[in-house]
């Protein structure tokens, strides 16, 4: 079953009534190559297919954003058509693009396998940011320059220039000289330092270290 039109580049139009009202339902432009124009709203039983450019989510292809897939890629695409920039890409192996800001309402970031060794971050809802290293016995890394500069175990430990703290706080310096530095205001009467704060404990300074000469030392000035 055939419908055509022997006129040269004159468009191809479904009418109908509606209400007593005579509409137009579909134009097909022939001038355009058959572009087809819908009065209204268009409700696909099945699958839609778009060839060649893909989805224009807007009333023309000048202010649009567009949808479009390339399969032999793998790659689908959404694009600011009016600004010619590409705003969202997933790539064959999953990989997703984004130009741009991405703000998530309310909710969390979660990377790996959900069921099992994971983390997660966003907001508790109480006004609070947390980062989760969701793994059974894993620890968590703040890396600098594709090193890990901090470390936090399971166990709450704490290390700096370690992977691997075996107290609260653990720094570690591979090269002789200062790994701890406290400064405080140049000012009359003012005080920096440290606050050792303990209830019915002895606070206690112990050196540990052997080799070279002196040694370990504990030195307070």
């Amino acid at each position: 079953f055939v419908i055509s039109s022997a006129v040269n580049d004159k468009d191809l139009i479904f009418k109908g009534v509606d209400n007593s009202s005579v509409i137009t339902a579909l134009t097909l432009d022939m001038s355009d190559a058959g572009k087809a124009t819908f009065n209204s709203s268009v409700v696909a039983g099945g699958s839609v297919q778009a060839q060649l450019a893909g989805f224009f989510l807007t009333e023309n292809t000048t202010n649009a954003f567009s949808i479009s897939s390339n399969g032999a890629n793998g790659l689908l695409k959404i694009r600011d058509e009016y600004n010619s920039a590409d705003r969202f890409t997933i790539a064959q192996n999953g990989n997703i693009d984004i130009a741009g800001n991405l703000t998530v309402q309310g909710g969390q970031i979660t990377t790996g396998n959900t069921s099992g060794d994971h983390s997660k971050f966003g907001t508790d809802g109480s006004g609070h940011t947390f980062i989760d290293a969701s793994t059974s016995g894993g620890s968590l890394f703040l890396q600098a320059g594709g090193t890990t500069k901090v470390a936090m175990n399971s166990t709450g430990n704490v290390g700096i220039g370690t992977t691997s703290p075996d107290n609260k706080l653990h720094v570690s310096s591979s090269s002789s000289g200062v790994v701890a530095k406290i400064t405080g205001p140049n000012a009359y009467n003012s005080e920096s330092g440290i606050s050792l704060a303990v209830d019915r404990a002895k606070i206690s300074g112990v050196m540990e270290g052997s080799g070279g000469t002196p040694g370990a030392m504990l030195q307070f000035h």
